[in-house]
């Protein structure tokens, strides 16, 4: 399940195993625990101890993306996590969106730097779940992980979630960005 979404698309068991095995021979330890990396338990049995966590001031989209993947939790297994403001630190146990907390904070900077606006990172480190984008592109990461959990949007009023009482998450290390400068159709 790791394999598929660090791929970012369908592979096979042996094309997993042999990225890991490329991933070690590249000394490339951060993509080989990804493929190894435990799923995340976000609700367990209609219960949880993670909360959303946004910076002390939070921009517009920032807040759009917390309440997105409120909400859509809250529809899928019943749970409303709550939504807290800190930008000291994040809790174990979070959904950290626009900030970076010191332990995921090993990517390059010049990944980070360019991301633009409309670029993301989704990633697990440990038991969190990092949310970071730019202006508009946290709330892109925002969808990448509620894509991950499942829902889908066939259309601006047709959306599928699935209803469970446990949600787990596998291990991710996205890192989005479009291919022109607006994901818009008419620019």
């Amino acid at each position: 399940r790791g394999a598929r979404r660090w791929f970012n698309g369908s592979v096979t068991p042996l094309e997993a195993a042999k990225a890991f095995m490329a991933a070690l021979e590249t000394k490339d330890a951060e993509r080989a625990a990804s493929v190894c990396a435990e799923d995340i338990t976000i609700v367990k049995d209609g219960k949880s101890d993670y909360v959303i966590s946004l910076p002390e001031e939070p921009s517009p989209t920032e807040e759009r993306c917390a309440q997105e993947i409120q909400r859509s939790l809250k529809e899928m297994c019943g749970v409303e996590l709550p939504i807290v403001r800190d930008d000291s630190s994040a809790p174990e146990t979070c959904i950290v969106i626009g900030f970076l907390p010191y332990e995921a904070n090993d990517k390059p900077n010049t990944v980070l730097e360019g991301l633009g606006e409309e670029g993301y990172l989704l990633r697990t480190s440990g038991k969190q779940v990092v949310v970071y984008g730019g202006r508009r592109g946290v709330l892109y990461a925002g969808y990448a992980l509620l894509d991950a959990l499942g829902i889908r949007w066939y259309t601006p009023k047709v959306t599928r979630t699935p209803v469970r009482s446990t949600v787990t998450l596998g291990p991710i290390d996205e890192v989005g960005m479009p291919a022109f400068e607006y994901r818009e159709p008419f620019f």
